[in-house]
């Protein structure tokens, strides 16, 4: 039985024509066997991708190195360039060759061959914000000629990094824009863009300016409990930059200032509604003292945030003329605190 059609479930857009190139039991016409699409080659590819839908693999890779594609026109795409065994077998060797690299990116938490400490944690805040259209950029960089490093991509996915951020979570641009600004970076990669220098540059040049991305910052709010911790353990790491507390642990929690349960501080429905999420109302906290203080008036609170090493808490201990802060009056001391934050997000996801 032809493999193509035993693995079409695992490979779907893999051309039904290519059976005939890749039947291993059709003799060519020198009268042997052609063994171009084994089996372990398959499942190579497969296997390190492991969970990842192959298909999207595909289309990632091929939008890495060719002109922008979509889903639906990738099969039409790839006959046009792909027709002889040659052609089916080398491109099957680059998937192959990339597919580990792939996974790696995608799932950096098992990543198999990145060390980079740094690199493995940008990648994964890139996951925490659901990016995944920058893929072909790294990919082109896999690919290049020039050999990149681990520092390199680094580099580069910090760049992407500020760049999803400030565009798709704060500003709210949408995230399918995305998808062909990467894809034409990547194309050029093999071109003009030759350099980590000049793919960040090209990068930046699209990033919204920090006028846009102040005034987005300044009222955003977002229920997203994975994307609040990383906003939040990002400026305790701009306030504290030697803090060695481990804010990834699951024991610390996101405590909203004034609470989800409103019945002790009787603020208006509608100002609730509108504030509950705000960053400015929102802090980080061990589970034992989150779980103890949630709901309660903001004296009892207060006293519990002032036992918390995390200094992100500070703030909410102490007014800005230094005194004791014994209030918490809403809208206004949330909308100051988001303020106060959206300076140290300009020095964090900063375009230069």
């Amino acid at each position: 039985m032809n493999i193509l059609i035993r693995t079409a479930r695992t490979l779907p857009i893999l051309p039904r024509k290519w059976i005939a190139l890749t039947d291993t039991s059709r003799p060519s016409s020198s009268g042997s066997k052609s063994c171009i699409l084994r089996p372990p080659r398959w499942n190579s590819i497969v296997d390190n991708l492991d969970k990842i839908d192959t298909t999207n693999y595909i289309r990632h890779y091929w939008n890495s190195s060719h002109k922008f594609i979509r889903k639906n026109d990738l099969y039409r795409e790839i006959v046009k360039f792909i027709k002889t065994p040659a052609d089916v077998s080398a491109f099957l060797d680059s998937l192959e060759n990339c597919s580990q690299f792939y996974h790696d990116i995608a799932f950096p938490e098992e990543n198999v061959d990145f060390t980079d400490d740094k690199l493995i944690s940008c990648l994964k805040n890139l996951k925490i914000l659901k990016a995944k259209t920058f893929y072909p950029i790294l990919l082109a960089m896999k690919q290049a000629k020039e050999s990149y490093s681990e520092k390199d991509l680094l580099t580069v996915a910090e760049t992407i990094e500020v760049y999803v951020f400030r565009n798709f979570t704060i500003c709210g641009k949408v995230a399918n824009t995305g998808e062909r600004f990467f894809s034409e970076i990547a194309l050029r990669i093999y071109g003009d863009l030759n350099s980590v220098t000049a793919i960040c540059k090209e990068i930046r040049k699209s990033i919204v300016p920090d006028d846009e991305f102040t005034a987005a910052f300044n009222t955003w709010s977002g229920s997203n409990r994975e994307i609040i911790r990383y906003i939040l353990r990002k400026i305790n790491k701009q306030l504290s930059p030697t803090d060695e507390l481990n804010l990834n642990n699951s024991d610390v929690h996101i405590e909203h200032v004034m609470p989800i349960e409103n019945s002790k501080w009787k603020i208006p429905e509608d100002t609730h509604n509108e504030y509950l999420w705000r960053l400015g109302n929102l802090t980080l906290l061990s589970g034992k003292l989150n779980i103890q203080i949630s709901n309660e008036v903001f004296p009892i609170k207060v006293s519990e945030y002032a036992k918390s090493k995390i200094d992100l808490n500070k703030s909410l201990c102490t007014c800005s003329d230094g005194t004791p802060r014994t209030k918490w009056i809403v809208p206004d001391d949330i909308d100051i605190r988001q303020k106060y934050f959206s300076d140290y997000a300009l020095i964090i996801w900063h375009i230069h």
